[in-house]
């Protein structure tokens, strides 16, 4: 900050991270709440719930500055756009973000899946969310690692192919990963008669199987793919 001033340089920034649900928004502002030793304020839906609160939340990051203000989901406090219906609460954020007041040492971090729905003066003017950073679906060799991850911390056949497992993987996001695992495990326990939770690659298969069905049907719902379209990628 001390750099920044003498450079005259602003030392509020914006930070915005969007993409789909379980593609590490969450894991990322809890690594830098790990990381940071300065104030921390986590803002949720249940944080703000009328005009007001954003104002107070702001006024408190100023008085305790340098401060991470973290806003968990923001589409999910109504959305903060006028696309859907004038919102309460707009105003006061855009003023809160980029006001009359100055965020000297506040450094704001808002997560979304649905980024399309920000009001257009929230997330297009400067000075309020000045970087965007886009989550996607990980890669084969990043599904390769996050399933090594999970599975290394519980038992498993060393036989296991997770390269082609990862392959039937693709468009899964790390946290589908995660469940792949911890089904698996659940299956291994019902098949062993629940004597044991050694995980076996028919025990990922049957797991990635209810996945990919869940994840079909959900698309289909909402008219990602055309009704019949099969694309679960189950096997027989």
């Amino acid at each position: 900050m001390e750099a920044f001033i003498e450079a005259g340089l602003k030392t509020n920034r914006g930070l915005i991270l969007c993409g789909p649900p379980g593609t590490g928004k969450t894991l990322t502002t809890d690594a830098l709440v790990d990381e940071v030793d300065e104030t921390v304020i986590y803002v949720t839906t249940d944080t703000v719930t009328s005009v007001g609160e954003i104002k107070d939340i702001y006024s408190l990051a100023r008085s305790l500055a340098p401060t991470l203000v973290i806003f968990e989901d923001i589409d999910a406090l109504g959305g903060i756009s006028r696309q859907v219906s004038q919102h309460p609460l707009l105003a006061e954020f855009l003023d809160a973000l980029d006001g009359i007041q100055e965020n000297a040492g506040v450094v704001t971090i808002a997560s979304t899946n649905h980024p399309e729905m920000l009001d257009w003066a929230l997330v297009d003017r400067p000075g309020r969310f000045d970087i965007r950073i886009d989550y996607d679906y990980p890669n084969t060799e990043f599904r390769i690692a996050i399933l090594d991850k999970f599975l290394s911390v519980t038992s498993h056949d060393a036989g296991i192919d997770l390269s082609s497992l990862s392959r039937r993987c693709e468009g899964l996001s790390g946290a589908h990963l995660q469940e792949i695992v911890s089904q698996a495990g659940l299956i291994s326990y019902e098949h062993h008669g629940g004597e044991e939770f050694t995980i076996l690659e028919e025990h990922l298969d049957e797991a990635l199987n209810r996945i990919l069905y869940n994840r079909a049907r959900y698309l289909e719902e909402r008219q990602i793919l055309p009704p019949g379209d099969d694309d679960s990628g189950m096997v027989g």
